[in-house]
């Protein structure tokens, strides 16, 4: 075809692309393309019109052609490198960018491309330099604004964010993006007004913004307005239903349930919580009060509310014992309702007295985790001649000492991460699996499901969720009479069984660094007094905290030592000290650290503080393990009594306080009597390996006495029931 004829041929093509008949465009293109291959402008022109179809590889091998034709063709070298993006090829995608921008250096169009290829290769520094770069070449440069804005929310850089957002907003207020970009910061600074007019003004400029509703949304719930919320999260759904799973992140998430209808109550729950995790307590009381509320009327309704995360999240709160228990009660009732129609065949273990009993351990912490750390001994410690051990695993390994210690103790060792919940459960029961110890509870990765399931003819609750599951499918929780008082078992659906010093399991071979810590460099006094409390964020709450600064002023150079969760904790509670008249230089946060040097660096502490609603677990086992005394003050909950079982079981029960007050005083008294607080490290240090805390063998022993009960009982055709194990000799 004569070139005259093409270039008709490409006009006719290219008035078919504005039409957006681009099958015809694309026919006409390659026509083009296949009669004059060295024509560049139609590679470029038929890669744009697969683009448009989303052909994207089509596109890449035309836009290849055309840069290949014409290598100094910027505009080609940049649509190569965004279908080289799309195709996640972020690399050659980079790689092609970078070509265009040398031959365009003055181009924020491509700076900005730079930014977003670096930000999808997690190069977050590097990305927002370019996003400067580009906006000191072009200061109102509208795509460098946007993701300039959005990446500065993602590194929580609010108060930038909301400059440069504002900005966006005021150079381009007919934007419905700067409108939008700007609630997002606003509701992360938690301005829950402004943030609603942000979305209202995005959405009267785009109606079908379905982020911007679904944002509107999160505002009337923090504004408790919840009816709009609903109707506002209804409104995102009609737009676009995925909007959920990019927003929220709720537990039955990853199994890719429905999410709608979202509930805002549920909503408000979810984002003050996060706000108190960060020690953020402006909304405390608002959650409290919305937690009782939400719980008794969504109950009454018959529509109860069954989110796994709240019944965690209610530890740490002081919700009452009832909210509490009808929480986890919906959850597991909800469970049970759900896993009832997929309930499956097949005999149960025979009820026999012969062989050994199969004891099977589920969890998904069989990791460098808490939980772990803890149960370390517990498997490879059981009675072989009685007892046959299995480990099932609801999470992927980390190839830790931990996880292969574990492995190691079990006699079976299994990975149930990649089946789904009634594959679990027929593996579980194919094993014969005659007790069923779930690790886990309400936690992170749990498998509720699963036992819900009844693989196993008992089924015992244990260690990783300090409190009931509610569940009608779990027979029994290890417990003692300090930790759950009898009158305590109302609040109980399991069968209480009491151990005869303490619940916790220890690992009483747990190595602690060798190296020399120094407290210098860790930001410590050298000869100060130093409070510890490396209790989860979560578990500070305002009360205690106060307590602390109390202490401080009342002992001049002294330091509380907390753990870094992150720098919103350490900078909400470095203002709280300053509001309470104290120097925010005196809370020092320690970074995390690998677990052995952790538990030497307890040795540079004089005292561990413990917190009130939810207490000190595996970090007093920890600190006693490392020679720290810990004092407490048990509440009203399991949840908050288990370092006062801990420090009786040490050998320390002075160490449990009555009272808050006494709390205050004794901790006071002991940092002003350093003659007293030797002692009683001195106590801890000898008598660390013959006290009844670190004995785990004894407490094998013990658990190996409940196993057998338990089962005599369920072989003489008896239900569960509550009943003290005899101390082991």
């Amino acid at each position: 075809m004569p070139i005259a004829d093409n270039e008709s041929v490409l006009q006719r093509a290219w008035s078919l692309f504005q039409q957006n008949r681009l099958q015809e465009a694309e026919q006409m293109f390659s026509r083009v393309c296949d009669l004059d291959s060295a024509n560049a402008s139609a590679w470029f022109m038929l890669g744009a019109t697969r683009h448009r179809q989303d052909k994207i590889d089509g596109a890449l091998a035309a836009f290849d052609n055309a840069a290949r034709l014409d290598p100094a063709n910027v505009q080609a070298l940049s649509a190569r490198a965004a279908m080289l993006s799309l195709l996640d090829r972020q690399n050659e995608a980079l790689e092609t960018y970078r070509r265009a921008f040398a031959l365009s250096p003055r181009n924020p169009e491509l700076l900005t491309n730079i930014g977003i290829v670096l930000e999808k290769l997690a190069d977050l520094p590097g990305a927002l330099q370019h996003y400067e770069r580009a906006l000191a070449l072009q200061p109102g440069f509208p795509a460098a604004l946007m993701n300039r804005g959005a990446l500065l929310n993602l590194l929580k850089r609010y108060r930038e964010a909301l400059e440069n957002n504002d900005r966006f907003a005021r150079l381009y207020p007919e934007l419905d993006d700067a409108h939008f970009n700007r609630a997002e910061t606003l509701l992360a600074l938690e301005k829950y007004q402004e943030a609603l007019a942000a979305c209202e003004r995005a959405i009267a400029l785009n109606p079908r913004h379905g982020k911007a509703h679904f944002d509107r949304g999160l505002a009337l719930s923090m504004l408790e307005r919840f009816p709009e919320a609903q109707a506002a999260f209804d409104v995102a759904k009609s737009i676009d239903p995925r909007q959920a799973a990019a927003f929220l992140k709720f537990p039955e998430q990853e199994k890719g349930e429905d999410l709608w209808p979202f509930l805002p109550q549920r909503v408000f729950l979810h984002r003050c919580y996060e706000e108190i995790r960060e020690c953020n307590w402006t909304r405390l009381r608002d959650y409290v009060r919305q937690m009782e509320t939400i719980v008794r009327s969504t109950t009454e309704s018959g529509n109860p509310i069954w989110d796994k995360a709240l019944a965690f999240q209610s530890l740490a709160l002081p919700v009452s014992p009832d909210t509490r228990f009808t929480l986890v009660k919906s959850i597991s009732d909800r469970i049970a309702q759900v896993m009832r129609p997929k309930a499956f065949g097949g005999a149960a273990p025979a009820r026999t007295r012969e062989g050994r009993i199969r004891i099977g351990y589920v969890s998904p912490d069989y990791r460098a985790h808490p939980t772990a750390f803890l149960s370390r001994r517990l498997f490879g410690l059981h009675d072989r001649a009685r007892f046959e051990v299995y480990g099932y695993s609801l999470h992927p390994g980390d190839g830790s000492a931990v996880r292969r210690d574990i492995e190691d103790g079990c006699d079976h060792f299994v990975e149930l991460s990649e089946l789904n919940d009634l594959q679990a459960a027929e593996r579980i029961r194919s094993d014969g699996i005659q007790i069923l110890v779930d690790l886990a509870g309400y936690t992170t990765f749990c498998r509720t499901e699963i036992l819900a399931l009844r693989p196993a003819p008992i089924q015992v609750n244990y260690l990783g969720f300090p409190g009931t599951m509610g569940a009608g499918f779990i027979d029994y929780r290890f417990t003692d009479r300090i930790a759950t008082p009898p009158e305590d078992e109302k609040y109980w659906t399991e069968k209480l069984v009491y151990l005869p010093h303490t619940f916790m399991i220890t690992n009483n071979r747990q190595a602690i660094a060798e190296e020399p810590l120094e407290r210098g460099r860790l930001g410590l006094p050298e000869k100060g007094f130093v409070f510890c409390c490396f209790n989860n964020s979560y578990k500070i709450e305002p009360v205690v905290f106060g307590i602390w600064m109390s202490l401080l002023g009342r002992l001049p150079g002294s330091v509380l030592w907390l753990f870094k969760a992150d720098d919103a904790v350490e900078e909400n509670l470095r203002g709280e000290a300053a509001r309470r008249g104290v120097s925010p230089e005196r809370l020092v946060f320690a970074p995390f650290m690998e677990h052995e040097r952790h538990l030497a660096r307890y040795r540079l502490a004089d005292l561990f503080l413990d917190t009130l609603w939810c207490g000190a677990h595996t970090t007093a086992c920890d600190a006693l393990w490392a020679g720290l005394p810990v004092l407490t003050c048990p509440g009203l909950s399991f949840a908050s009594r288990g370092a006062a079982s801990m420090m009786c079981a040490a050998g320390l029960p002075e160490m449990v306080t009555r009272n808050l007050q006494e709390y205050e005083d004794r901790a006071n008294h002991l940092a002003t009597h350093p003659e007293e607080l030797a002692r009683i490290r001195g106590r801890l240090a000898h008598g660390r390996l013959s006290s009844r805390l670190f004995d785990t063998e004894r407490r094998v022993r013990e658990f190996e006495a409940a196993y057998r009960i338990m089962w005599e009982r369920h072989c003489d055709g008896l239900p569960p029931e509550p009943f003290a194990v005899p101390a082991a000799s």
